[in-house]
């Protein structure tokens, strides 16, 4: 099966010839018909990062514990979750279950939901080879995870909910919703980059650099990276060109030039295109 970016402008075109009215590209017109399913095999969705305290060194764009950065697991692997509260457990208030979004030794995508036991990890029954993100699926009466919610691999060590090697997704406190800046494309699906927003207290004196950073893992092609310095509070910048074939690892990161950065959120739009029902010619 082709990789090429052919499939990806034949699918934008698909969307474009059933939109009306038939005019030239219009990037907000097809990811609008992707995201109402009136494409089959076409979806959008938005991946969210977001950081605090950005210091001068690039790291995941990441809500993480002391100095731990966002890795990928370097095989496929049984899973541990666990959170620092003790509220997010079964008869807590806090987080109860999480849906588990990831993908299997072949890139195959692969679901579970655990139920949380607090502090105590809590190990999966698939192996993922990637994980691309985390989601609280039942809460008690507080409605938002009480605590912050880490995944590693079960040879990691937790100690009140914290992983102290490594980190694949985490969910900060309140969210319901992992900020990953990591994500591996599904096997036959391809990822186009449509557009980015930032948001963060950066200013011209305060400047924020932010890394994209796609490493294709399959294609015969070179891995696509970006840098963007942001000066101000709220930007966007357009990336339709940015094609991501199947078993592509995506890294973001950002650091501060200088003076640290209380937070940036980072919204990179992605229209999905299924392979398997969208095959190449």
């Amino acid at each position: 099966m082709s990789l090429t970016g052919g499939n990806i402008d034949n699918s934008l075109q698909t969307i474009i010839d059933n939109t009306n009215p038939k005019t030239t590209l219009d990037i907000g017109h097809a990811a609008a018909n992707a995201r109402l399913n009136r494409i089959e095999g076409h979806s959008t969705f938005i991946m969210t990062t977001t950081r605090t305290n950005i210091g001068t060194v690039y790291m995941a764009n990441s809500a993480l514990p002391g100095s731990l950065d966002l890795t990928f697991p370097p095989s496929a692997r049984t899973m541990s979750i666990a959170s620092t509260s003790a509220n997010d457990t079964g008869a807590g208030t806090g987080a109860v279950a999480v849906l588990i979004q990831g993908l299997d030794v072949n890139y195959k995508i692969l679901e579970e939901v655990i139920v949380l036991t607090g502090q105590t990890e809590v190990d999966t029954v698939g192996t993922y080879l990637r994980i691309n993100g985390l989601q609280v699926v039942s809460a008690g009466s507080g409605q938002f995870n009480d605590g912050n919610i880490f995944i590693s691999d079960d040879t990691d060590t937790f100690v009140a909910g914290v992983p102290q090697t490594r980190v694949y997704c985490s969910i900060e406190v309140g969210w319901n919703l992992s900020m990953s800046s990591f994500r591996t494309v599904p096997a036959n699906h391809q990822w186009l980059l449509l557009h980015t927003d930032v948001v963060s207290d950066a200013t011209a004196a305060k400047p924020l650099f932010w890394e994209f950073c796609g490493i294709f893992t399959a294609a015969p092609t070179a891995p696509v990276k970006f840098l963007e310095l942001i000066t101000a509070g709220s930007e966007t910048y357009i990336n339709e060109s940015t094609i991501m074939p199947e078993k592509t690892d995506i890294l973001m990161k950002t650091k501060a030039a200088s003076t640290t950065i209380d937070r940036a959120t980072l919204w990179f739009h992605f229209l999905d295109v299924d392979l398997l029902l969208n095959p190449t010619s």
